[in-house]
C-alpha cells in the first residue's frame, strides 16, 4: 500500500487538520472483501502523526489530541483496527507505532 508523505511540521504538538493536508488518495483498502471507508482521510492522517517521529510509540490519546478527536475510546478502538489490519504496530496497551 503506498502512502502519502506526511507534512513537515516544527512542533510537535501541533495539531494536524485534514483542511490543512489532503492526501493525494484516499485509503480505501479491502479488508476481509468489503471496501472500508476512511472519512476525512483519518488512516492517512494518523500515518502522518505517527510518521512525524518514526521511532516513537505514540498512545492512541496523545495522536487523537493531535487530531482533535473528541471521541478517545473509539479513536483506540480504530487504531487497534488499524492495527489488526497491518497498518501500524501496537508496541503495549492503548499504544502504537508505524509498522516495520
Amino acid at each position: 500500500m503506498k502512502h502519502a508523505k506526511p507534512p513537515a511540521t516544527d512542533e510537535a504538538n501541533e495539531p494536524i487538520h485534514s483542511a490543512t493536508w489532503e492526501p493525494d488518495s484516499e485509503d480505501n483498502g479491502a479488508d476481509d472483501g468489503h471496501v472500508v471507508e476512511d472519512p476525512g482521510g483519518r488512516v492517512t492522517l494518523m500515518l502522518a502523526v505517527l510518521s512525524s517521529h518514526p521511532g516513537r510509540s505514540w498512545h492512541a490519546r496523545d495522536v487523537a489530541r493531535r487530531l482533535d478527536v473528541t471521541n478517545i475510546n473509539s479513536f483506540r478502538v480504530q487504531m487497534s483496527q488499524w492495527a489488526h489490519r497491518g497498518l501500524i504496530h501496537k508496541t503495549g496497551p492503548a499504544t502504537y507505532a508505524l509498522a516495520c
